[in-house]
């Protein structure tokens, strides 16, 4: 494991807390129970920097599972928003081929919001607010709290014109099974999108990065589609000299009204140009907040690194996604451009604030490496998530409850308005007006959110998923509304539990210490 300042000829720096992952496709994962203390305090933590990637090599970084938290000691939870779904993407790619995903490289909020739900766009605000509480299928004495946001939608002919350099990956690695072929494919349907108020640049990288194309008229596809048929993959990666380039471009097309982003497309693979790793990841961050995001694009299987590209999202206030099907990039760039160019709301935070005398216990589902401090909530330095026209978010709380008939107390939302930069609130009282009294009377789109978070805990071995059954996911799934579990992404996610079900031959790896029979649903776990 190489660690901080004696790291030599590498390329990216990730959270690390500092040095607590190992790199491989077997990740070291944080104690169950209570997760790693970077993705506790929320802090962006000295930043330790990867080398490159040996052939056949994965790299994910577990962090750690949400501890469940008693009220009395502390009744604030605060994280920032998040919308990516590239870790259900890229568990859906490992269980196809036939393996199942490793523990580290299962975000659960990313299943969760891997999915769409039934929250009504708002018309005279940036974001609607929904609450919705009942029983949880798995952990007994305990309710499940779901939490939507729904951002107001944009008609395309309305969205903001978007200005975007697209870098491409076109090393060696990327000529593996057929990668830079997926990434063209994706890249197409977003050509096909464009129209003449946009305009898109090209370029590659190997050992150097070049331009291809632009900045040219979105509507010019027959030019853009030239320039991407022409690029054949070899060489070393050098994603900096990639990132540089396309960021001196977009600073050149930053004059022009719209909004500007840059999508980089790679299997995350770095080879070269590791030398100004940090100087790359302060100017990404300072390009973000001059309004040029960074978006990443990966491709592949078996020589990937999930961490970096993830970072390199969230530090260019972009998004991240996995592209593993024609339906996954048709998701990404033609359903979702509108959402991926047009930001209604930005650096947003959800801050819940729970009663001590109603709820005794909670733990938040996913999100650890999105936790911040109840400090960090007003505070413009520490960086939130964004969304964009027609987005929506969904987490879930496991709560205890004390009392059946008051209010769980107040969740907060925050984010700033991304064309004047002024401060955005929304609140509501946690006291849903009907509380149902079996999880098979919750609506149809929490009981599926329940059960994708459910495969994701299950699927990362998480100690409080420890007794639940692929075959119990399934059966929920099948007692959804017919027009429900007839949707193509549910018949999808039981293709996908009955995949793992044939798959999964791990074991309890909890039992030696914490047997299942004597396992206590309130008490954190102690692992020696």
């Amino acid at each position: 494991m190489v660690c901080g300042h004696q790291a030599a000829g590498l390329i990216l720096a990730v959270l690390a807390g500092a040095c607590a992952a190992e790199r491989g496709l077997h990740t070291s994962a944080a104690p169950e129970g209570a997760p790693e203390d970077g993705a506790r305090r929320g802090a962006q933590v000295p930043l330790r920097v990867l080398s490159p990637i040996p052939p056949n090599e994965m790299y994910f970084r577990h962090y750690g599972t949400n501890p469940t938290v008693d009220t009395r000691e502390e009744s604030v939870s605060t994280f920032s928003v998040d919308v990516d779904a590239a870790a259900y993407a890229l568990a859906r790619a490992m269980l196809t081929a036939g393996q199942m995903p490793d523990e580290a490289a299962i975000r659960v909020e990313e299943f969760v919001n891997a999915f769409e739900y039934d929250y009504e766009a708002p018309v005279e605000t940036a974001l609607s607010l929904w609450v919705e509480v009942f029983p949880s299928p798995y952990r007994p004495g305990y309710h499940v709290l779901r939490l939507g946001l729904r951002a107001r939608e944009i008609a395309r002919s309305e969205r903001a014109p978007a200005h975007l350099v697209i870098v491409l990956d076109a090393s060696a690695s990327m000529g593996r099974d057929g990668r830079l072929e997926t990434a063209k494919s994706a890249l197409r349907l977003l050509f096909d999108g464009l129209d003449p108020r946009d305009s898109i640049a090209l370029v590659s990288f190997k050992e150097r990065a070049r331009t291809l194309l632009g900045p040219i008229s979105g509507a010019d596809t027959a030019a853009l589609r030239r320039a991407l048929d022409g690029i054949e993959p070899g060489g070393a990666a050098n994603i900096h000299a990639g990132l540089t380039l396309g960021y001196e471009i977009a600073a050149k097309m930053r004059s022009v009204p719209g909004t500007h982003r840059l999508i980089l497309c790679s299997d995350g693979v770095a080879d070269r140009g590791g030398r100004d790793a940090r100087e790359i990841l302060l100017r990404i961050g300072s390009e973000a907040r001059r309004g040029i995001a960074l978006s990443t694009l990966g491709v592949g299987l078996g020589h990937y690194d999930d961490v970096m590209l993830e970072q390199l999202a969230n530090t260019g206030d972009g998004q991240y996604a996995y592209i593993d099907s024609a339906d996954e990039a048709h998701r990404v760039f033609v359903r979702a451009l509108s959402e991926t160019t047009s930001t209604v709301a930005k650096d947003a935070k959800v801050h819940v604030e729970f009663d001590p005398r109603v709820v005794s216990r909670f733990r938040l589902i996913g999100y650890e490496n999105r936790h911040l401090e109840a400090r960090a909530f007003h505070d413009d330095r520490v960086d939130g998530g964004e969304i964009g026209a027609g987005g929506s978010m969904t987490a879930l709380y496991e709560v205890k409850l004390q009392r059946e008939d008051q209010a769980l107390g107040e969740v907060r939302v925050r984010h700033l308005d991304p064309k004047t930069g002024g401060e955005r609130h929304l609140a509501r009282t946690l006291h849903p007006r009907h509380r149902p009294l079996r999880f098979e009377d919750a609506s149809p789109a929490a009981q599926l959110a329940v059960s994708a978070a459910g495969f994701a805990e299950k699927l990362r071995g998480s100690y409080w998923a420890r007794g639940l059954r692929y075959q119990r996911l399934l059966e929920q799934l099948e007692a959804l509304p017919e027009p429900v579990k007839r949707r193509r992404s549910v018949l999808e996610l039981r293709g996908l539990i009955a995949r793992a079900l044939e798959l999964d031959r791990r074991a309890d790896k909890f039992e030696p210490e914490l047997p299942l029979v004597s396992m206590s649903f309130d008490e954190v776990p102690i692992l020696r």
